[in-house]
């Protein structure tokens, strides 16, 4: 007789409810009964999911539309409908199927998505870059301190990713936060990968849902 409770990789019924049961709790998903056969229950992405797994998609959608605008803009009219959003990004991954032109050439942007807030963190440093050449004040301060309170991570964590940054050369934060220097070839590598990103996701709405412009 197999026993699986203790095989870590395997799921018992109770712990797939237990989790069926956490999301329906925190409105990630909704339970409907299929007619065919009312005991079993069809799990649908809410709205609220599938915003945050959209994330990221919308920001370059809408950052597309505000380079070059549309007549008939999509990314808001994707955040109000779910049926238009699990088109949208189901057909981005179909695409990523295809072939990987998103994440496989850009390394160092993969590094940082692995790790723990590393996305986020770099998102902040790039803006302090950017609002430096802009020569605004940076949007939020780039301390350990400052950093670890708005994402919710380590002091420790911060400086692991900027000590990571550092060794592969992408940048480095001056002591304090006071300050950032960002790679000519780390630039160009996050500005091409953010320009295929808008390209992707305006080409995806263009496709799926018709011409925007």
């Amino acid at each position: 007789m197999q026993h699986r409770e203790k095989c870590p990789g395997f799921w018992g019924l109770q712990q797939i409810a237990e989790l069926v049961g956490t999301l329906k709790l925190g409105g990630y998903v909704v339970a409907s009964r299929l007619p065919a056969d009312r005991r079993a229950l069809r799990l649908s992405p809410s709205m609220t999911l599938l915003r945050e797994i959209g994330r990221s998609p919308l920001a370059f959608l809408e950052a597309s539309e505000r380079l070059d605008p549309a007549a008939s803009p999509m990314a808001a009219k994707l955040r109000g409908d779910a049926a238009w959003m699990v088109d949208w990004l189901g057909a981005s991954y179909e695409r990523f199927l295809q072939e990987d032109l998103y994440f496989a050439p850009f390394c160092n942007v993969v590094e940082f998505t692995a790790q723990d807030c590393g996305y986020p963190v770099l998102s902040a440093v790039l803006a302090a870059h950017y609002a430096a050449a802009a020569g605004v004040a940076a949007p939020a301060p780039l301390s350990y301190g400052g950093l670890a309170e708005r994402f919710r991570i380590s002091r420790q964590h911060v400086g692991n990713i900027f000590a990571s940054a550092e060794r592969r050369g992408c940048f480095s934060v001056d002591r304090g936060g006071r300050g950032v220097t960002v790679s000519a070839d780390f630039l160009s590598e996050f500005e091409t990968w953010a320009a295929g990103q808008m390209a992707h996701y305006r080409l995806i709405s263009e496709r799926e849902f018709g011409t925007l412009s």
